[in-house]
């Protein structure tokens, strides 16, 4: 099928009209549409209307890369159609978006473009009813003021802190003191004055200096090429280009200077000549060496030292690590590590925010974080604020160790601490530290507390007949047996030898007494399957207890108490349980295998 040049002029026709009703989307669709149409065709002129509207469009939704780009595109077709017309709507569409990105100077190129390529008929006509230029009148000033200017001229450029020197032909044809000074050459072999620049081409030769080259003093520097790029200036050019670079000063003792070189083309006695200016920035140069050496001995610091360091933001987002805490982290990448950021979450916490409210300038806390694949990881962060003048901070820099291995350490000493070491319950001496507290709490709020002391019947016959490891097999088969009938809140200890101890809480006599008998039971109800043998055990048990209605008497009065109704249990035959109550309560008649507590 055959797309007509009348089609596609309708279909442009239409989009302009959504676009001119602001319907955007249904005028993007139809002209792009259309845009198809006439690539198939190869229809240029078509394009060429069809594509401002589309870059307009982009322009209106905010799309600028993709305005930019087809602007550019549509620049290409209007030059190869030479349309003037499209060219200068392409240049000032190009300006706008330009503008808009803050590119300013390309954004001018382009609308000098579009200007240059307006017809002249348009300029004179906007020119119309503008005044014609004044003519200035005639200079009367004093011959001393003419004489003035060019001495005022003279002590500007002699006593200026920059060098500033006249190349012709490749030699140094004027040159002030302070260029002089630099490259150290005397005076008198630089004999002349800033009246050579206002020499007349009549005068005598305004080269005076012993011929000094460009490439000498400034080597890498061509003049022919320099002379090239601004030689002859362009039309109505009233202000020569300048070109920088920075570039190294040969001085004659051998001293080598970082300067700022800018070079431009001037008339010099009708005869091309390039005039520079040279700014010393040795100083500045060291500066920025030195500061080099300094950052990439920092920088090899920071990335070899062992422990892991870090920069983070006053939010909380890391901003820069080192491998060591990759590492640590166990991540194998820097940048997957700052976006994981896993240190987001400790930063956030209420410890990490104590941390910062420290009045020492160094921050110190331990956090529990995470590793990557998931394990604990306990560090300790050592961190300083970095801060403007108005103490805003700018950033956190840190030192982070981990201390994972210490952490554990600590924890299982303070275990070794507390715990016996062959039925890993409480030590007498952590039990009485707990029990002191205990009793306390029951004294404030008034609750009953009892106690109990367990003693293993004929023990040391266990000892002599079996032998020291099955007897402490049988220490560790009691406690189990213990601690599956004791509640949570009771606490059981290790007292010495073959001697336990617990704490019931909120617990009365009565009460404790039934449950010294349930322990009793399940201990000797059942034989202890030692290797092949079966080994009968009794425990004794005496009781105490305090009733909120006495004084409360010290813990090792209780303790003394329950000594005493042990030591009755093993005079009255051992395997029963005692109590300092003038009445024992009725002895147990069924077994049960739950906690002991209330009866």
């Amino acid at each position: 099928m055959t797309t007509s040049p009348h089609t596609i002029t309708s279909l442009l026709r239409c989009g302009e009209e959504y676009l001119a009703r602001a319907e955007f989307a249904q005028a993007l669709e139809l002209l792009t549409a259309t845009q198809s149409l006439a690539e198939k065709t190869n229809d240029l002129g078509a394009l060429l209307q069809i594509l401002p509207p589309l870059i307009t469009i982009y322009l209106d939704q905010g799309v600028a890369e993709q305005a930019i780009e087809l602007a550019k595109r549509t620049l290409c077709l209007s030059l190869e159609a030479q349309n003037s017309s499209a060219s200068t709507i392409c240049h000032r569409q190009l300006a706008r978006l330009y503008r808009a990105q803050g590119k300013f100077e390309t954004a001018l190129e382009h609308l000098e473009a579009a200007l240059a390529l307006q017809p002249s008929s348009t300029v004179d006509q906007a020119m119309l009813g503008k005044p014609a230029l004044a003519a200035l009148p005639p200079r009367s000033w004093p011959d001393y003021q003419a004489l003035q200017v060019p001495m005022l001229f003279r002590q500007i450029v002699e006593q200026a802190h920059i060098g500033v020197a006249i190349f012709q032909e490749g030699r140094i044809v004027y040159c002030n003191r302070c260029f002089q000074r630099w490259i150290g050459y005397p005076g008198k072999t630089l004999d002349s004055g800033v009246s050579d620049l206002t020499r007349s081409a009549v005068d005598s030769s305004p080269v005076s200096y012993q011929p000094i080259r460009l490439e000498r003093i400034l080597p890498g520097i061509d003049y022919r090429s320099l002379l090239a790029c601004h030689w002859p200036p362009a039309m109505g050019d009233q202000t020569p280009g300048l070109c920088r670079s920075e570039r190294q000063l040969n001085c004659q003792n051998g001293v080598i200077m970082e300067v700022e070189f800018y070079a431009s083309v001037i008339d010099f006695n009708d005869r091309p000549a390039v005039l520079t200016f040279m700014r010393d920035i040795t100083e500045r140069k060291q500066m920025e060496h030195h500061l080099k050496d300094s950052e990439a001995r920092y920088r090899s610091l920071f990335d070899h030292v062992p422990m892991g360091l870090c920069r983070l933001s006053p939010e909380g987002q890391l901003l820069d690590a080192n491998p060591a805490l990759v590492g640590m982290f166990g991540f194998s990448d820097r940048t997957a590590f700052l976006a994981a950021n896993p240190l987001q979450q400790s930063t956030a916490s209420q410890a990490w925010q104590t941390c910062l409210n420290q009045v020492s300038p160094l921050k110190q806390c331990e956090l529990n974080l995470c590793r990557q694949d998931g394990r604990n990881l306990w560090v300790r962060v050592i961190a300083r604020a970095v801060t403007e003048v108005d103490s805003q901070v700018i950033y956190y820099e840190g030192a982070i160790e981990d201390i994972t291995e210490i952490r554990a350490a600590q924890a299982a000493l303070e275990e070794l601490a507390i715990r016996d070491s062959l039925t890993h319950i409480y030590n007498r001496r952590h039990f009485l530290e707990v029990t002191k507290r205990e009793i306390a709490r029951a004294s404030r709020f008034n609750h009953a507390t009892s106690l109990l002391l367990i003693d293993i019947d004929h023990f040391k016959a266990v000892n002599d007949t079996h032998g020291h490891l099955v007897g402490d097999q049988v220490l560790r088969d009691v406690v189990l047996r213990l601690k599956e009938n004791l509640r949570q809140s009771d606490i059981l200890a290790r007292y010495g030898g073959e001697e336990f101890i617990v704490l019931m809480p909120e617990t009365n006599a009565i009460q404790a007494w039934y449950g010294a008998e349930r322990l009793r039971r399940v201990v000797g109800d059942r034989p202890f399957t030692i290797g092949k043998d079966n080994l009968a055990v009794t425990i004794s048990v005496g009781v105490t207890s305090w009733l909120p209605c006495l004084s409360l008497p010290p813990l090792e009065s209780l303790v003394d108490q329950a000594d005493q109704a042990l030591y009755r249990a093993k005079q009255n035959g051992r395997d029963r349980t005692e109590t300092l109550l003038v009445q024992p309560p009725l002895p147990l008649q069924t077994k049960s295998s739950s906690p002991v507590g209330l009866a």
